[in-house]
Formats: structure tokens, sequence, C-alpha cells
């Protein structure tokens, strides 16, 4: 379980910001404004990159956060379609429900639904409770899926795959980033996980998901491709099998 991360003083306005932009980024890609997408969300990893200490000696006037909000603001009250049904959306939540999870597990783990771009909104803040990895993340793997939303507009095969190497490695940092997390021993682990901690999960499943898309449409290496989809119906066969008992509590009535 991703235990409480408490953020360096004067960082939570950044913080907040950084996913701001993310969820604007998101509804930019929802509505196909893919160039506007991409550089709300670029905006959101650079400014939650100066959230951690190795960044602190920059100068706020280096990424000024108001600005940056108030471009983002504009690029969706004037968003306009780039290449309508050009690129399939569809938003979830991070706090998404264990049913809908389920569900998303179950999509992301059949191939019919490949071509379905699963992107993650942070709509709720909690300053008490910040699991900055799984935010992280979710902004790398949205910023992953808004290069994808490019390579529909691009006309070179060689800038395509150029875009498409960029979004694999940008999805290969969020998986990074979620690896010591996602440790798990057995089915058990994952069962708790599920319950506790149903947001690693998805984001987890998103990342794969559009790593296995990536993969398959640029012709990589389909061991990667096989060993992803692998993991994926992994996590759908135990989410479906998964009758939700009350292992939180349990666990924390042992540990206490």
């Amino acid at each position: 379980m991703v235990s409480p991360v408490l953020l360096p003083s004067g960082t939570c306005t950044l913080y907040r910001g950084a996913l701001a932009l993310n969820d604007m980024g998101v509804s930019l890609l929802e509505r196909g404004a893919y160039r506007a997408a991409l550089d709300t969300l670029k905006d959101a990893i650079f400014v939650m990159k100066r959230v951690f200490p190795s960044s602190h000696h920059l100068h706020p006037g280096s990424y000024d956060i108001d600005a940056k909000l108030s471009r983002a603001y504009s690029k969706l009250a004037s968003s306009k379609l780039e290449k309508p049904c050009s690129f399939n959306v569809e938003i979830v939540p991070h706090n998404v429900e264990f049913e809908a999870l389920r569900s998303v597990l179950l999509r992301t783990s059949t191939p019919c639904n490949r071509q379905v771009n699963f992107v993650i909104k942070i709509e709720v803040f909690d300053a008490e409770d910040q699991c900055v990895d799984v935010h992280s993340a979710i902004l790398l793997h949205n910023f992953a899926v808004a290069h994808l939303s490019m390579s529909s507009l691009a006309n070179s095969s060689s800038f395509v795959q150029r875009i498409r190497d960029g979004a694999f490695q940008l999805s290969s940092f969020a998986r990074q980033t979620l690896g010591h997390l996602m440790q798990v021993d057995g089915p058990d682990t994952l069962e708790y996980l599920l319950q506790c901690n149903p947001c690693l999960i998805l984001v987890t499943a998103a990342v794969l998901h559009c790593q296995i898309q990536i993969l398959e449409e640029s012709g990589g290496e389909q061991w990667r491709a096989v060993k992803s989809y692998q993991n994926l119906v992994l996590l759908s066969e135990i989410a479906q099998n998964f009758d939700k008992p009350q292992l939180c509590n349990s666990r924390n009535a042992a540990a206490a």
C-alpha cells in the first residue's frame, strides 16, 4: 500500500497546479485538441518536476504556475477538434470505484479494446494523503497518450515513429515510477492492492495497455507486448474473481 508522502514546504501550490494542468490536458485530449493537450501536459510535467527537492534551486520565475494555468484555461475555452473521431480517448477518474476498476481491467485485457486510450484525471486532491509517485506516473502516462494522439495527425511515417518512440519512453518512465509500489508476491498481494489501492492498479493497467498499443503499432519488440498483455490478463482475472472482502480493515486491525 502506498504510504502518504508529505510535500516539501512551499510546494503544495505547485503540486495542485500540476494536477490541475493534468486534468485540463486530459479534457483537451477528450475534445480532440491534441496539440493543446500535448502542450498543457508538458507544462504539468514541468511543474511537477519542480515539486521535488532537487529542483528547488531554480528561481520561481522560471516556472510561473499562474501563467501556465491561465494559458491552459484559454486553450480549454477555445479548443477545437483537430481531427474528429481519429483517436479514441476515455477518461477514468483516479479515485475509481472497485466495480469500475474491474470493468477497466477487463477492457484493457481484451484485444478488441486495444484502440481505446485510457487517460486519468486527478479530480480530488487530499493534502493529507499525497501519492506523489502515483500522481507523477499518471502525468507521465497521460503525456504518453498525448504523444500518441499527435501521431494520428502526422503524415510522415518517420515522424510517426519518432512520436511513438517518445510515447513509449514516457510510458516506460511511468512504469518505472510505479515499480517499487507494485512489489507483488502473489495473488494475495494483488487482491490487497485491488481493494486498498485501486488507483495504483488502475494506473498500472493503463500504462501496460498503452505500451501494448505502441509496440503493436510500431512493430517493436513483440515479446514486450506479450509480457505486458499477460500481466494485464493476470490483473483482470484476479479482479473478476475477487469478491472484495474487507482486507484493509482486517489487516489494519491485525497490525494494531
